[in-house]
């Protein structure tokens, strides 16, 4: 077997590429794909070459490795494979335009590559930072793993940046990462030292070895002529300078004395500080917007390193005052009505708990409260030295858990209480935070620290979620609001025990839309488990989760457990109903639901507290969410109500038990379910069988069903029908509309009365709308004559009509966004709102399926072509199956472009689209047309 060096491997890879297409590099087998190189790395508790089985299964095309392997791909010998692998991740993840600089020590790494990159992307030099915060980048937050990801990562991540023109990366290193060579090959333009104090030595067993990792980064990874960063103010400063000196870089000092960037006085001000510095020779007074003398020496060593890469130093100045901490530094995360502050701090050696308190005594007008623990399994020489120091500086302390581990955390405690005889010892963090805060006086400081920004909490080997600033919040809610759920009452709701400290301020059932304090309800849906995210619920700050079965590394407190989450939710909005006072409208209807039930939403929330279904989740989820999600307070309920299928409004009326009903008008739809609009209408009508008989119906009177709507409520006992439209006998009778400038102007009668008012919006079916608002405003006995003035600021929904004025490729059109649904009704209804408008322009219709119409679909679609021809639209862009008849039967001169998916027909729009263009957009929401109102706005598909 050949025995490459160095130089020749390139080669060799690229000889090989030539042959079999290499796709990429892994040092994992597990992360072995299709046409990957495998590096197997020999470590000391395990060894590549006993998965290269594994990578093979799993695609691989080579093998690397600096040991005899047998494998039934080539092998591609080296001395040396971490070498290798540094060699090849360069050489396969180029980024030869992003300056990279990095930053060691124990304590503040976070901070200064988070202020570097705040720096840098204020002087409009597009920056990120890496480090044990994850990646934060220009478009977002990620996770990485490690403080210092592995040689592979950390070159595909610089790619990546690369790619997206980021032009400067800020990354921490750490002594893990340096020791364990996970830096090899990277060169950094500048590089910092912040401080060197004892932390680790479960790994590096002395001071000594401590400081030689850290120094790797200047001696293997510094670029000549580039900058090294010194904190003069420590010990290690000396030896630092005669190793930088030795390779002939720059040397920028900061510090308090004889450094080039200097802090000559520090004034505690109010969530900051007052700075008199001296950097490189100029004299200035800054404000800086963080505590903590500590994070006003990283700020310096932030200011450094972008000297180090060529930043303006006047420039930078001025900056200073527009910094923000990371997330768990220096955090101040809540502050109660009472003045008192609770600060989070990563802080989890003995110099950074020092650090941290002499920093908030000069904030401290009350106490200075602090609470800390111990990591498990890691230094335990330090766990007295930071109780004597919590013992020594601050007034109260409480001892509590931090990342216990496998040890037990009793034992952990009793090492720092041995320490700190004043410290309060409480065995869970959660309750010793909520223990501390409820115990805060006026003006106090609570510093919470070891955690900072973590997400977890491992307890006898199973990691729990857990964030500090996330249960702050939490405690801190529960001492200000009311929650709109005790546990007395989800007990009472739900039949089952239900820990006494749980309390809900919200209702959820998705993780992306979950707020603090929330009750996370895990749905077992067709295609997902809602189960399998009560993690990242309790992550993201639910008070708990309604879960179908025991979760077994989720505390008992932090789960309800019931036999079926579904029908648990139900319990739940029917006690909720069951528990208000509030008017509860119900709005159904083939169209002009959500539009009706937004104008209902402003017009009552003008007059009384209003609650409204959001956005259109009206189905067998989405009426409990809103219910559930109710305030005590509230005086008017609408509730939207949806079906696909006969015997659904039943079951949302029994939720609901509304006391006056809604029904827009009834159309073709869903006819997947349904034989014919009469089956439609008497599916709509089961609405009434759980309605308060001494309420209100409110019927579209212009609709061929309206009669049959009476005589269903009054066959339930309703006996108070109101009507709308334009029929001689409507209580609400539409005189007259008419357009101008992008608006309606609306005469219309009731009760003998004649009144007028503007609608933001063109079409006759939204006119219709209104007239319903108003009948239903007058049937719940609120005003009219204020509902006719509310109605006026009513803007169109987004989805459903809304004109948005766009600019593409340079060309201003007008956007008009209904692509959320459609059925033959509201597909017409818009072509006709689209005919109406006067403009300078072409009339474009882009049109999409119309889902849920069953055999006759094809027809349904086919039937518009007279809608079209008849509002004078001069364009058709189509994609759809059934889409397909309707565009082949258009006139010629109509046909713009058809094509197979959306993506397709975006590129056709984008190209034929002229200035002044009216687009409107049409499909039901499974259709995808989406992606073409998002491209056409600019945002990203």
């Amino acid at each position: 077997m050949k025995l490459f060096e160095i130089g020749q491997l390139l080669n060799a890879v690229d000889t090989f590429s030539k042959e079999t297409e290499v796709l990429g590099i892994a040092q994992n087998a597990d992360q072995v794909r299709t046409g990957f190189v495998f590096v197997a790395l020999k470590g000391a508790a395990y060894n590549g070459a006993d998965f290269i089985s594994k990578a093979e299964q799993n695609g691989c095309v080579a093998v690397i490795a600096d040991q005899d392997v047998i494998a039934s791909v080539p092998v591609i010998r080296v001395e040396n494979a971490r070498h290798a692998l540094a060699v090849l991740a360069k050489a396969f993840y180029p980024a030869p335009n992003l300056k990279k600089v990095a930053v060691t020590g124990t304590n503040g790494k976070t901070s200064t590559v988070y202020f570097v990159k705040q720096l840098m992307n204020a002087l409009s030099v597009s920056a990120a930072s890496l480090g044990t915060i994850g990646l934060d980048a220009p478009w977002g937050h990620s996770d990485v793993g490690n403080t210092t990801p592995g040689v592979l990562d950390v070159n595909r991540i610089a790619y990546e940046l690369n790619e997206k023109k980021v032009c400067v990366l800020a990354m921490e290193a750490s002594s893990h990462g340096l020791d364990q060579n996970r830096l090899d090959g990277i060169q950094f333009e500048a590089a910092a030292f912040t401080n060197l104090t004892r932390d680790h030595l479960d790994y590096h067993k002395t001071m000594e070895a401590y400081l030689e990792a850290k120094s790797k980064l200047f001696i293997n990874h510094l670029k000549k002529g580039g900058a090294a960063v010194l904190n003069a103010d420590i010990p290690e400063y000396e030896t630092l300078r005669s190793i930088c000196e030795g390779k002939g870089v720059k040397i920028i000092s900061y510090g308090h004395q004889n450094a080039d960037l200097q802090v000559m006085r520090q004034i505690p001000m109010e969530n900051g500080q007052q700075l008199e510095l001296n950097l490189m020779g100029k004299v200035a007074s800054v404000f800086f917007p963080i505590v903590g003398d500590f994070q006003v020496m990283n700020c310096l060593a932030a200011i450094g390193l972008c000297l180090g890469i060529g930043a303006d130093l006047e420039k930078l100045m001025h900056l200073i005052p527009t910094l923000k901490a990371p997330v768990g530094r220096m955090d101040l995360v809540s502050e109660l009505d009472n003045g008192a502050k609770v600060y989070v701090d990563y802080a989890h050696t003995p110099d950074a708990v020092e650090r941290v308190l002499i920093s908030l005594r000069a904030h401290t007008k009350g106490k200075l409260i602090c609470l800390l623990g111990c990591g498990g399994n890691r230094d335990k020489g330090k766990r007295s030295q930071m109780g004597a120091i919590a013992q020594k500086l601050a007034d109260i302390v409480y001892i509590t858990d931090d990342n216990p581990r496998f040890e037990n955390p009793a034992e952990i405690r009793s090492e720092i209480k041995v320490a700190c005889p004043k410290g309060i010892e409480v065995s869970y963090r959660s309750k010793a935070i909520r223990k501390a805060m409820y115990a805060l006086d006026k003006n106090d400081v609570l510093a919470v620290l070891g955690k900072g920004h973590e997400s977890g909490q491992i307890i006898q080997g199973v990691s729990y979620a857990f964030n500090d600033a996330v249960v702050i919040r939490q405690v801190a809610m529960a001492m200000a609001k009311t929650p709109l759920w005790s546990a007395r009452e989800l007990q009472m709701a739900l039949s089952v025990p239900v820990a006494e400290s749980v309390k809900a301020w919200g209702v959820s059932i998705d993780t992306r839309t979950l707020k603090i304090g929330d009750l996370y309800v895990a749905i077992k849906g067709e295609k997902m488990d809602g189960h399998q995210f009560v993690h990242d619920a309790l992550a993201k700050g639910a008070s708990a989760c309604l879960v179908d079965h025991k979760i077994p590394d989720v505390l008992d407190e932090n789960q309800i457990v019931v036999s079926d989450t579904i029908e648990a939710f139900k319990s739940l909005a029917r006690f909720a109903r069951m528990r208000s006072d509030a008017v509860f409208i119900g709005v159904t209807g083939s169209s002009g639901k959500t539009t009706t039930k937004e104008m209902l939403r402003t017009c009552l929330s003008d007059q009384g507290l209003t609650h409204a279904t959001a956005g259109n989740l009206n189905n067998q989820l989405g009426v409990p969410l809103t219910l559930t999600n109710m305030p005590l307070e509230v005086q008017y309920a609408v509730i939207e109500m949806g079906m696909s299928h006969a015997g659904e409004l039943t079951e949302l009326s029994d939720l609901v038990r509304p006391d006056m009903t809604l029904i827009t008008m009834v159309g073709p739809a869903h006819f997947a379910s349904f034989k014919d609009e009469s089956e439609i209408a008497a599916a709509k009508a089961e609405i009434f069988r759980y309605q308060n008989r001494y309420g209100s119906a409110v019927l579209n009177r212009d609709n061929r069903f309206y009669s049959f709507f009476a005589d269903e409520a009054a066959g339930q006992g309703i006996k108070h029908i109101l009507s709308f439209g334009t029929d001689e006998k409507a209580d609400f009778k539409l005189i007259q509309e008419t357009i101008e400038n992008g608006q309606t102007h609306v005469v219309a009668e009731s009760h003998g009365s004649t009144f007028s008012y503007t609608l933001q919006f063109i079409g006759h079916h939204f006119v219709m709308n209104s007239l319903a608002v108003l009948a239903t405003i007058d049937a719940v006995g609120a005003s009219v004559m204020r509902a006719v003035q509310s109605l006026e600021k009513v803007q169109p929904v987004a989805g459903r009509g809304a004109l948005i004025p766009v600019s593409v490729d340079g060309k201003n059109i007008f956007l008009i966004d209904d692509a959320y649904n459609a059925n033959p009704a509201s597909v017409k209804a818009s072509l006709n709102a689209l005919g109406l408008r006067k403009i300078k322009g072409r009339k474009i219709a882009v049109l999409g399926d119309m889902l849920e119409l069953g055999p006759q679909s094809a027809q349904m679609h086919l039937d518009l072509k007279d809608d079209i021809i008849d509002n004078g639209i001069d364009k058709v862009y189509a994609t759809g199956v059934d889409m397909a008849h309707l565009y082949q039967n258009l006139p010629e001169s109509i046909q713009g472009a058809f094509e197979s998916t959306p993506q397709a027909l975006l590129k056709r729009l984008q190209a034929d689209i002229l200035s002044d263009d009216v687009v409107l957009v049409k499909a039901s929401n499974g259709s995808g047309l989406k992606v073409i109102v998002n491209s056409l706005q600019g945002k990203e598909v």
